[in-house]
C-alpha cells in the first residue's frame, strides 16, 4: 500500500464511514459496509492511514515519542482513522479477527531500520506514547483529550472480546499493563499526600474517577475481556506491580481503591435523591445523578475485573475482604450488571453463563 493511498482517506471520507457505520445506523446496511470494508481492502488501508497520520504530527524524529505532538494532540485523522476501525470491528467477529491477524511498517529510528510489527502492537505501543504525554499534560494541570486513546482502546476491546486469540496478542504485546498502567495513574496522581486521612484519599479518588471515567472503563473492559477465559492471564494480573507516586502498589490494591472511590455516595442512606423529596430538579441535582451514573459504571468494570481475579482464589477473598469489609459490594456490583444487560437483550448467552459462572463462584456470605 503507497503512501499516496493512505492520503486518499480524507477527513471527509472518514467522518462519512464513521457515521455509516454507527450503531444506531441500519444494521442490515452497516452489516454490508464491514463485509465490504474487509473484502476491498479497506481494513487494510485504514490500518496504513492511522499509521501514516499518527507520523504527520511532527516532524521527523528519533525520539520513542515522535508520532505524537508535543503538547499531547493526536491529528484528528487520526483519531477517525481508529474511529471508523472501532465501529467497523463492532459486533464482527470476522473484522476483528482480521485486524488481529495485520501486519504494518514500525517506524524506524537512526538506530534500527523500520521492521514489520503486528497491528495489535502498534496500537498498543501508541496508547502508552499517548498516555506519557497525557500525564505530562495532566502535572502541569491541564486537562488532557482522551478522545484518541479511547478509540484505540475501543478497537483493542473489539479485538480482544470472546476472541483468544486477538487477547494472547494484546497480552504479547504488553497490552495488560499498558491498560493497567493507564488506570493507575488516572486515579493515583501526585497530588494525594501519602499522609492524608483515608476519607481525604477516598475523595480525591472519586475526584479522578469522575474526571477521567471514559479512559478508566475503557481500559477496565479490556482488562476484562483479556482475563475473562483465561487463567494464565488472571494468573499473570495478580502479581504485576504498578508504580505510583508514593511506592510499587499491585492490582488488588489498584481495585479496592476504585471500589470505595466508585461507590455510591446515596447507597448507605435511605433517603431518597434530593430532586424526588424536593419535588424540584436543579442543575445541581441533575450534575450529581450523571457523577453517580458515571461512578457507577466505574464500580461495576471494577467488580467484574475483580471478581475474575477472584473466582476460586480464598487467599485473595480474604485480603479483599480485609480491606472492603465484605465480598457484597463485588458481588452486588456484578448483579446489577448482569440484571442490567438481561433486562436490555444486550448479552450473549455466552458472556450470561460466564457472569452467573463467576457469582457462583464468589462466597455470597463473605
Amino acid at each position: 500500500m503507497h503512501m499516496q493511498q493512505w492520503r486518499r482517506l480524507s477527513e471527509h471520507n472518514l467522518h462519512l464511514s464513521a457515521v455509516a457505520l454507527l450503531p444506531d445506523k441500519s444494521s442490515l446496511a452497516a452489516e454490508k459496509l464491514k463485509d465490504c470494508l474487509r473484502a476491498e481492502g479497506g481494513l487494510e488501508q485504514l490500518v496504513y492511514a492511522s499509521h501514516y497520520h499518527s507520523t504527520q504530527a511532527q516532524p521527523a524524529s528519533t525520539s520513542a515519542d515522535a508520532d505524537i505532538c508535543a503538547d499531547g494532540r493526536v491529528p484528528s485523522a487520526l483519531n477517525q482513522c481508529l474511529t471508523v476501525l472501532e465501529h467497523a470491528s463492532f459486533a464482527c467477529p470476522a473484522n476483528e479477527r482480521h485486524l488481529v491477524e495485520l501486519s504494518m511498517q514500525a517506524t524506524g529510528t537512526s538506530d534500527q531500520p523500520p521492521a514489520a510489527q503486528s497491528f495489535p502492537t502498534w496500537l498498543v505501543q501508541q496508547i502508552q506514547q499517548m498516555q506519557c504525554l497525557h500525564d505530562s499534560i495532566s502535572d502541569s494541570g491541564q486537562q488532557p483529550d482522551w478522545a484518541c486513546i479511547q478509540s484505540a482502546l475501543s478497537v483493542l476491546i473489539n479485538m480482544t472480546h470472546n476472541n483468544p486469540t486477538g487477547c494472547q496478542a494484546v497480552v504479547a504485546a504488553g497490552g495488560m499493563m499498558m491498560a493497567l498502567s493507564l488506570v493507575s495513574s488516572c486515579v493515583q496522581k501526585p497530588n494525594v499526600v501519602s499522609l492524608a486521612s483515608p476519607q481525604h484519599v477516598r475523595v480525591q479518588d472519586r475526584h479522578h474517577v469522575l474526571t477521567d471515567v471514559g479512559p478508566i472503563t475503557a481500559a477496565l473492559g479490556l482488562l476484562i475481556n483479556l482475563v475473562e477465559d483465561s487463567a494464565e492471564s488472571r494468573q499473570q494480573m495478580k502479581v504485576m506491580q504498578l508504580e505510583t507516586s508514593d511506592s510499587p502498589a499491585d492490582i488488588q490494591q489498584l481495585l479496592c481503591r476504585l471500589m470505595q472511590a466508585s461507590a455510591s455516595t446515596r447507597r448507605s442512606s435511605m433517603s431518597p435523591s434530593p430532586c424526588l423529596s424536593s419535588g424540584e430538579v436543579t442543575e445541581q441535582h441533575l450534575a450529581e445523578d450523571e457523577d453517580e451514573g458515571a461512578a457507577s459504571i466505574v464500580e461495576v468494570y471494577s467488580a467484574l475485573l475483580f471478581g475474575f481475579l477472584l473466582a476460586d482464589d480464598e487467599a485473595m477473598q480474604v485480603a479483599a475482604i480485609a480491606k472492603l469489609g465484605s465480598l457484597q459490594p463485588i458481588i452486588s456490583a456484578i448483579k446489577r450488571c448482569l440484571s442490567f444487560y438481561v433486562d436490555a437483550g444486550a448479552i450473549t448467552t455466552q458472556n450470561e453463563e460466564s457472569l452467573r459462572k463467576l457469582l457462583a463462584s464468589l462466597p455470597t456470605c463473605a
